[in-house]
């Protein structure tokens, strides 16, 4: 056998160890009976230590890859989330987690003690947010 041969059977047999290694993928489908606050995603990020976080309808939440954290809005408590309905998420160069809600403006979350500070508009008047609307 040509050393040709030898080099394409080679290759061969790395590349099927490679696609046969990918088959072994395994999902989970994680529902509210796992502790998701609602079942339809809008928004998912993963922050620098590796939490999932995902934006629901009906709350923000926190996976850690076996349990959830779900943060919601408390009307009595004015550090919790603004707004359940969490439309979008981003992590800045500090790595503090913002969340974008329907109708609750934007917050961010302090993440030691998990309180949130909203950043709302009020009366539409500038320099904050244009609106709280997402």
């Amino acid at each position: 056998m040509g050393i040709s041969k030898k080099i394409f059977l080679l290759a061969l047999l790395f590349s099927n160890e490679i696609i046969i290694a990918q088959d072994n993928t395994v999902f989970h489908h994680l529902t509210t009976e796992d502790g998701l606050s609602y079942d339809e995603i809008q928004s998912l990020m993963q922050d620098d230590k590796g939490f999932l976080w995902i934006g629901t309808a009906n709350g923000l939440c926190r996976y850690d890859g076996s349990h959830f954290l779900v943060f919601k809005n408390d009307p009595k408590d004015s550090t919790s989330i603004s707004d359940n309905n969490i439309l979008c998420m981003f992590t800045d160069k500090q790595n503090k987690i913002w969340a974008g809600t329907f109708s609750g403006g934007l917050n961010t979350l302090d993440a030691s003690v998990n309180k949130f500070t909203h950043f709302k508009n009020h009366n539409y008047e500038p320099p904050l947010l244009a609106s709280n609307f997402t």
